[in-house]
């Protein structure tokens, strides 16, 4: 005998038993319970109450994390003891946040007759970006390689430099549309010319690592262009900080957070005052690396402190000079 599973649509698994060679289920019963993930990304279903159906307390599942369009967890079963290959166990979900090692999601059950509960699930992996740039989980497995579940749809980057994903879905009990949001905590980071980085944490390799382009400077932040999604539609992202300079540090920029970890230094660069005294700048890498990118800067730019430091270097005749790098990173 094989038992084929679904879940309904208050998240209850559904058992069915059937003959190997029929697809025609014997019977099916609604057990009442609630699911969990363990250690190596597997799902459970603990069963609140006996149930005529001869089976454990505890129900093991293997199969493949995903995500469907309505962003809801997906795990398709594979052959692993007598679950059948292929079902797949639809869990109604959100997402309610983001951590450098896991994906959380809030799930509704039915309790009893006319009462519900919320409880969370928990993926354990790392965060990356792939090829088009969309925000993807990779949900680490006992074997093999990791799941990946896709975020699909657009992410957008706040004034405070934060990386927030949101999508729409729809709500079955209010029969509307509404809009889901998780944001991201972590810095901005470059390593070199076409690539964008939004590090979620640095020791476990845990980052979104963007291809992009350097578009220009602006007074406040820099701007990238950055191809989306699978239409690769271009959109333009813009990193908010301010720009300092002076004798030791040269050029740099500072990019703004709302923590103090989230603050950091992109750009530093060498420069030279052109004729109408604004600045050429060469910029590099926090490892003082040459990224290839080059721009002209407005001594507007600066500030008043800066303003000085350049009227200093303009009345001392010091044009053509370049800054050392030794910023702190």
């Amino acid at each position: 005998m094989k038992i084929r599973y679904e879940v309904d649509p208050h998240n209850r698994l559904i058992a069915a038993r059937t003959k190997k060679e029929s697809t025609i289920p014997r019977y099916r019963e609604v057990l009442e319970g609630r699911f969990s993930i363990g250690k190596d990304n597997s799902l459970y279903y603990h069963l609140k109450k006996s149930s005529n159906i001869d089976l454990p307390q505890q129900i093991k599942f293997s199969g493949s994390w995903s995500l469907d369009k309505q962003r809801n967890l997906v795990l398709t079963l594979d052959k692993w003891n007598n679950q059948c290959q292929g079902d797949k166990l639809v869990i109604g979900c959100n997402i309610i946040s983001a951590k450098a090692g896991e994906l959380a999601f809030s799930v509704m059950t039915r309790k009893g007759e006319d009462k519900s509960e919320f409880y969370i699930l928990k993926l354990s992996g790392l965060w990356q970006a792939d090829e088009y740039n969309r925000l993807c989980f990779n949900a680490e497995k006992e074997k093999g390689s990791p799941d990946r579940l896709t975020l699909e749809a657009g992410w957008e980057v706040d004034r405070k430099n934060k990386l927030t994903y949101s999508y729409t879905r729809k709500d079955l009990r209010r029969k509307k549309q509404i809009i889901q949001s998780v944001s991201f905590q972590g810095y901005w980071a470059i390593a070199d010319k076409r690539r964008l980085s939004y590090v979620m944490s640095s020791s476990l390799h845990s980052q979104f690592d963007f291809q992009a382009s350097f578009e220009k400077p602006l007074q406040n932040a820099i701007q990238y262009r950055i191809g989306m999604g699978l239409a690769a539609k271009d959109k333009s992202v813009k990193i908010f900080g301010s720009w300092k300079i002076n004798e030791r540090l040269g050029v740099s920029f500072e990019a703004q957070g709302d923590e103090e970890r989230n603050r950091a230094i992109l750009f530093s660069a060498s420069y030279k005052i052109d004729s109408r005294d604004n600045l050429e700048v060469c910029f590099r890498n926090r490892l003082n690396q040459d990224l290839g990118l080059e721009a002209k800067i407005s001594r507007r730019f600066f500030g008043e402190q800066g303003e000085a430091f350049i009227r200093a270097l303009v009345s001392e005749k010091e044009k053509g000079v370049s800054a050392g790098v030794g910023l702190r990173w």
